[in-house]
């Protein structure tokens, strides 16, 4: 259309395009960073160099002497550092869910929480941190009446410091003494909040064996614990993980969020630029004698490349006008759904909208060389 109306249509859309362009690059940045930045943060535990197998099940009464067995056998082994048995591993969900209160004080309903069983060398082996006690003892008896709390935990059941909690009696299922309270960590994935948890000694029952790497020669490690697992757990295969990649694979469905996003970015940045394109074909067709009378009368090329480039690259301007505020908006409440997220820096709009009016330039640079370029001769000969 060669009304006004329709330069009005073609310009509007092309805004809209790139409107849309910018809204796409900069989430996809920013879904990249907070990725990042998930997996970059101190989880407060050590999953580094472990290898995990999964327990064999078993529940006799002398599953507790085989695990110590097969412990010693394991540590005998060159490049295992140590072990420990537990109900779960950090990135593995917690089912084990019960209500727990103080004997005496604090809140008077139950705290929901999480509880892991776990053995003495379950804080040492994953480099916890107490932040009051101490840890499950070997040497200390009856320690299945004993508790330890993560500082969430203590915190949900009133104890204003964790060495308030020392000592103290909980009900949880049975009475139970605070040994000690345990710095918060990440059990399961930063999209989450760190959860209260309560810690119980469990000798009778492991669902995981974790064994801390001092080599990285992984498969003569698991070719040696081949023998001890066949010898105490006959019959049960040696499944195993890597902890680290465990844990990571929480965040495999943002990987493939951000690659889609990074694909439909790349596409809506080319219909951009080709609606560009056009316009540009289409704008320089129109004026062709325009820039022909202009050569005529001296007017140098560059001059007429930055005529014919300027209305168009207002209209980018005018797109990252409009798309900023609503990229904003819509990744802020995108990272309002994790609990720990980056802060949208505004550098990022500025750096995408430069982005975005390098690419306008280059998608109408070639037509605007092309028509500054011809003879004037040419255009002008049928006048």
């Amino acid at each position: 259309m060669r009304t006004s109306q329709g330069n009005v249509l073609r310009k509007s859309l092309v805004v809209f395009q790139f409107v849309a362009s910018v809204i796409l690059i900069t989430g996809a940045i920013i879904v990249y960073q907070q990725l990042n930045f998930m997996k970059g943060q101190n989880l407060g535990v050590d999953i580094s160099k472990t290898i995990v197998l999964k327990g064999p099940g078993v529940t006799d009464s002398l599953y507790a002497q085989k695990i110590e067995n097969f412990r010693a056998d394991a540590l005998r082994i060159p490049g295992v550092k140590s072990m420990t048995a537990s109900t779960n591993v950090p990135g593995d969900e917690i089912f084990w869910a019960s209500g727990i209160r103080r004997l005496v004080g604090g809140p008077e309903t139950n705290i929901s929480g999480y509880t892991v069983g776990i053995d003495y060398a379950y804080v040492k082996s994953f480099g916890l941190t107490m932040a009051a006690g101490r840890s499950f003892d070997l040497q200390h008896q009856n320690e299945r009446k004993h508790i330890i709390l993560n500082r969430a935990m203590a915190e949900a059941l009133d104890f204003k410091d964790p060495t308030m909690a020392l000592g103290e009696k909980v009900i949880q299922n049975d009475t139970l003494e605070v040994i000690g309270v345990l710095e918060n960590y990440h059990q399961m994935s930063l999209k989450e909040a760190v959860a209260p948890l309560a810690f119980r000694y469990t000798p009778n029952f492991a669902s995981f064996y974790a064994f801390k790497m001092e080599s990285d020669d992984y498969q003569k490690i698991l070719a040696s614990l081949e023998g001890p697992w066949k010898a105490y757990f006959p019959g049960n295969p040696m499944d195993y993980f890597f902890l680290d990649n465990f844990f990571n694979r929480q965040y495999e469905s943002d990987k493939q969020f951000g690659r889609v996003f990074s694909i439909f970015t790349g596409l809506a940045i080319f219909i951009a630029c080709l609606g560009l394109f056009g316009l540009a074909s289409f704008m320089t067709i129109q004026r062709t004698k325009e820039i022909g009378i202009r050569k005529a009368l001296g007017s140098t090329s560059t001059k007429i490349i930055l005529l014919l480039s300027k209305g168009f690259i207002q209209l980018v301007l005018v797109a990252n006008l409009i798309a900023w505020p609503l990229a904003w908006w819509l990744m802020n409440s995108w990272l309002q759904g994790f609990p720990y997220h980056i802060n949208i820096s505004p550098i990022l709009f500025i750096v995408a909208g430069v982005g975005v009016v390098a690419i306008a330039f280059l998608s109408v640079g070639f037509q605007t060389f092309k028509a500054a370029s011809v003879n004037p001769a040419s255009t002008l000969k049928y006048e």
